[in-house]
């Protein structure tokens, strides 16, 4: 059973249940107010019994009601149960503890139902005189042909008021799910052609319209990500085209050439070790930047300027640096955060003039390393945190151009930014900034 057959049965059923409701409080004030109708004639003919005598001797009732009344009999009851016939022709009435009582003790007035010789009555017992109660019933036929034929008709406008809600339900629940059928066509045809540029058309601002919406934007997140997935797909093989195919060369020279020099042979294996370096720098740098993908943060308080004290204490002796720390406490993952400030610092150095030092700030939530060397074209910056981005004067140096990529992940994942200035001085400063604790 699909969602629009549930919801249409659903909003029938709800319909059903009101409509039930509302034709049963009908039926129910209509019922009420036909019996109290019924009992204020027989409280009023109460008044209009007539007891006649023979002699000294009671001898019957008799009803003084106005013409084109409705039908009453009355009969009397003695304390003993002699019953004193009506002059009316109607029906001989039971002789009730209620009659007995009220000719004994006085009580009533008293209304109850009884059925006589097959017909539906509404019976008043009250007292008439000392030791005579007074008995005056009314038929209810009429009031229960009368509630029969509401019944049958409260029944018809129910169930046709079903048929009709159903039909509206059904409707209305098209109408509703289009958006929704809309996004699973969307959904599956991006399935089948794994075109994720696909989108649905967004109309309004409620619900159905912010879930297209948060589909349109999961599509958009998902087109980005396979966008990335294919250019580090093709950045990574043309990183590694160059130190494989110069590998492969001179292993094919090594192999073919026997007239080589010693020289010559120790030059061709000396480049194939280097390539190999970088090639294993470049599988680091690759298998670190996935990790970062993929990794969760192991928040906790990281003293931002301790944590920066320790990466510069394990600089090679041949690095020069210059510190200022200010006590900073962030929330972070103090691994990760080792890793950004260490490729800042890698970077700074690989740039820096070697009779400098570079320049290693802490204040405040923000950390900058700045270098002495030539500073940063300007089409350039805007790509310093692309992956596998390497400046012009960038290709000579060793390096993947991932190490400033690597640095933009982890510090966005903190909350933080990190942007990279040229200073008018000379140089450049890598700047981050972190939320503080």
């Amino acid at each position: 059973m699909n969602f629009k057959t549930r919801l249409t049965i659903a909003s029938s059923l709800a319909v059903a249940i009101a409509i039930v409701a509302a034709s049963g409080l009908i039926y129910l004030v209509v019922r009420a107010q036909l019996r109290a109708q019924v009992d204020r004639s027989l409280m009023r003919a109460a008044d209009d019994v007539v007891l006649e005598e023979r002699g000294f001797t009671p001898y019957r009732m008799r009803l003084e009601t106005e013409p084109g009344g409705p039908t009453l009999w009355a009969q009397g009851v003695f304390r003993t149960g002699r019953i004193l016939h009506p002059v009316e022709d109607g029906p001989m009435l039971p002789v009730t503890r209620d009659a007995l009582r009220a000719a004994e003790e006085g009580s009533g007035p008293m209304l109850r139902d009884m059925r006589v010789d097959g017909t539906h009555l509404r019976v008043l017992t009250a007292p008439y005189a000392e030791g005579i109660s007074v008995q005056i019933a009314r038929s209810l036929e009429e009031v229960d042909l009368t509630l029969h034929r509401l019944a049958l008709l409260l029944a018809i406008i129910a169930a046709g008021g079903v048929v009709v809600a159903t039909g509206l339900g059904r409707a209305v629940a098209g109408a509703v799910l289009a958006p929704v059928r809309r996004l699973t066509d969307t959904a599956e045809r991006v399935t089948v052609t794994r075109d994720t540029s696909e989108r649905i058309e967004v109309d309004g601002e409620d619900e159905l319209a912010r879930l297209g919406q948060s589909f349109n934007s999961m599509l958009g997140a998902l087109d980005e990500a396979l966008r990335k997935q294919r250019q580090l797909v093709a950045d990574t093989s043309h990183e590694l085209r160059t130190p494989l195919t110069t590998i492969r060369t001179n292993a094919e020279v090594l192999e073919k050439a026997e007239d080589l020099s010693p020289e010559q042979r120790a030059r061709l294996i000396r480049g194939i070790i280097e390539e190999s370096e970088a090639l294993s720098v470049l599988v680091n740098d690759l298998l670190e930047l996935a990790r970062e993908d993929e990794a969760e943060l192991r928040l906790q308080e990281v003293r931002l300027d301790e944590l920066a004290a320790q990466v510069a204490d394990r600089l090679p002796p041949s690095a020069s640096f210059v510190t200022d720390l200010s006590p900073t406490t962030v929330t972070g993952d103090p691994e990760k955060l080792e890793r950004a400030i260490r490729n800042l610092i890698d970077n700074a150095l690989k740039w820096n003039d070697p009779d400098l030092p570079i320049e290693i700030v802490v204040r405040d939530g923000t950390l900058s390393v700045r270098d002495h060397g030539p500073g940063v074209e300007e089409d350039d910056l805007a790509h310093a945190f692309d992956r596998f981005y390497r400046a012009a004067g960038a290709r000579g140096l060793p390096g993947s151009g991932l190490g400033l990529a690597i640095v933009k992940q982890i510090v966005e994942a903190h909350g933080g930014s990190v942007r990279l200035e040229n200073v008018p001085e000379g140089g450049a400063v890598a700047t981050v900034d972190l939320p503080t604790s």
